[in-house]
């Protein structure tokens, strides 16, 4: 064997080396992103919130470009719910798609039942086929999402294309190819005619660059989307056939974006390797990219249905498999019940919860209420009200979104779900803590009077503790008495014992108490029929290590202003 073989049979021997590494090096990554995805299912999500993405909101586009005119989940009562910590818990998503369709879908409550049913079908489908399920991740998986942008800003990117004719862009290849020609035929004659060529070329080239630049990352990533969407198809789920199908359908007019993508990924990176460098150069000269960007921007406007309805297939099948994953988490990582709840469209307007439970507290007490009339909740501060009306508010929105409650049992009617309860000033508008409380009880009044037929179920915690006891009294009975004669269920706590009195015709009492002993305070954080009969707040303040003597001065006081009606001075 001569040296010219030896060198020959080194370098087939290197090469098969390379191969072969790649390939035990893909499998190797196959194997433990597998592990990973049956390791995650069920277990509570690790996510880092930090993320560019979630920076200003990111991640609520696509929910803003979805919600127009649909009953949402408003600003004042997804922060009083803290729906922010309620959708990190779920979110074991495997791509950017799924994340945000989530984010939307806790924002939109379902008033019909159909989307529910078949969103808790396929939920109970991953769940009891792991193998098609770990499939299904794996290709989201390989998706995935973003670092540094949402989807749906990237959306809103491609949104805002308009078709565009590349006629300056064939003008500038034409021209080019003509002084090319000219060159062979006659050099001298043609030379100058060339180095204008080459000159206009790149200047028109990194003008219009200099705009659309922003849109290149978009047709990557939809390539991705698309390549899923066809292996997803692909796979053998029966539990899914209608998606399946739906998802092969809107990639077949989007499949020329996958095919042209990987002219967009490099730039003017010189610090690339030859080829791309080479390659950047021939695009400056020939605007080959700048006249597909135009022909799949056209695409992309021309199929916007089938691009949404992509996502919209793609966002519901890793909701789903999320739900599945919560339901599981909750039930058997927590050992707390798990239903799904039965919804009504027409009838009483009504809860029945069973065994109920807040989805943020470890260990927690459970309660059950079943109501055709609206609630009046008292008691003492920390002992249990306004966990409870965020219980019952929490899980009517998990009935409607993702068809699971935190319960042995829930039934009720549909409901555009509204709340007051967490407020606080607003400096920016100089609005004082009473202005903004009653602007948020008005938008209740005015959601009830409005002409939908959903009725509405509220939750209001306190209501104007903002004024003086007496005109509170006065305001707030008003107020929830007129709310219990329209088409709502209302949900009210108060400190205000003269409430349960003078609402008892249309509100039934509940009330939460507490053992206060000379050194301690407990709480059982039960819900007990009727209204609180025990005054413990300046019995707290012994708790707390205030003097004996503020403690008995502020007793008698008490007990004299019930005895005249009112206060004596100091």
């Amino acid at each position: 064997m001569d040296s010219k073989q030896m060198i020959l049979l080194l370098v087939a021997a290197v090469v098969v080396v390379i191969i072969a590494k790649m390939v035990y090096d893909r499998t190797s990554r196959k194997k433990k992103l597998f592990a990973r995805i049956q390791a995650e299912y069920g277990a509570l999500p690790k996510n880092d919130y930090s993320a560019a993405r979630y920076n200003d909101h990111g991640i609520s586009h696509y929910y803003e470009h979805k919600k127009k005119d649909t009953p949402v989940i408003d600003d004042i009562t997804w922060n009083d719910l803290d729906m922010e910590t309620v959708f990190m818990i779920l979110n074991n998503t495997s791509t950017g798609i799924g994340e945000e369709y989530l984010y939307a879908l806790l924002h939109m409550p379902c008033m019909e039942e159909g989307p529910l049913l078949e969103r808790d079908r396929i939920a109970r489908y991953f769940d009891s086929h792991e193998q098609e399920r770990t499939q299904v991740i794996y290709e989201l998986r390989c998706l995935g999402k973003l670092r540094t942008s949402s989807v749906g800003q990237y959306l809103s990117n491609v949104r805002a294309l308009q078709p565009h004719k590349p006629t300056l862009h064939l003008i500038c290849l034409a021209a080019l190819i003509v002084s090319i020609m000219g060159c062979i035929v006659n050099p001298v004659t043609w030379l100058p005619a060339i180095i204008l060529v080459v000159v206009f070329n790149m200047i028109v080239y990194f003008k219009r660059k200099a705009g659309i630049s922003n849109y290149f990352a978009v047709f990557s990533y939809l390539a991705r989307m698309t390549q899923t969407a066809k292996r997803i198809a692909q796979l053998n789920c029966e539990g899914i056939a209608q998606a399946q199908k739906q998802l092969l359908e809107c990639a077949r007019p989007l499949a020329g974006i996958g095919r042209y993508s990987w002219l967009f990924v490099s730039g003017t990176d010189f610090s690339a390797d030859l080829l791309a460098i080479f390659l950047d150069y021939i695009k400056m000269l020939t605007h080959f990219d700048m006249i597909l960007f135009d022909y799949l921007a056209y695409r992309l406007f021309k199929y916007g249905k089938e691009l949404d309805t992509m996502m919209d297939v793609i966002g519901e099948l890793d909701c789903d498999i999320a739900i599945a994953s919560y339901r599981r988490y909750m039930s058997k990582g927590q050992q707390t019940p798990v239903c799904t709840p039965v919804l009504h469209k027409d009838g009483p307007v009504f809860v029945k919860a069973e065994d109920v439970y807040h989805p943020m507290i470890v260990n927690p007490v459970t309660n059950s209420i079943a109501e055709e009339k609206s609630v009046l909740l008292t008691g003492s501060n920390a002992s249990g009200k306004s966990t409870f009306l965020k219980t019952i508010a929490i899980n009517a929105i998990l009935a409607q979104t993702i068809d699971t409650c935190l319960a042995s049992g829930y039934e009720g009617r549909f409901f555009r779900v509204y709340s007051s309860m967490a407020l606080t000033d607003n400096i920016q508008s100089n609005e004082s803590y009473y202005i903004v409380e009653i602007k948020s009880l008005k938008r209740i009044l005015d959601a009830a009077a409005g002409p939908e037929d959903t009725p509405v179920l509220c939750f209001i915690d306190e209501v104007l503790r903002g004024t003086n006891t007496i005109e509170r009294i006065a305001a707030s009975s008003r107020i929830l008495y007129a709310l219990s004669g329209m088409n709502v269920l209302c949900f009210a706590a108060t400190h205000d014992i003269e409430l349960t009195s003078i609402l008892e015709s249309r509100f039934s009492n509940y009330h939460f108490q507490e053992e206060v002993s000379d050194n301690d305070v407990t709480f059982d954080y039960i819900l007990y029929p009727g209204r609180a009969v025990s005054r413990n707040a300046i019995k707290l303040l012994g708790v707390m290590g205030f003097e004996p003597s503020i403690i008995k001065e502020a007793m008698d006081a008490a007990k004299s202003f019930e005895a005249s009606g009112s206060w004596s001075a100091m």
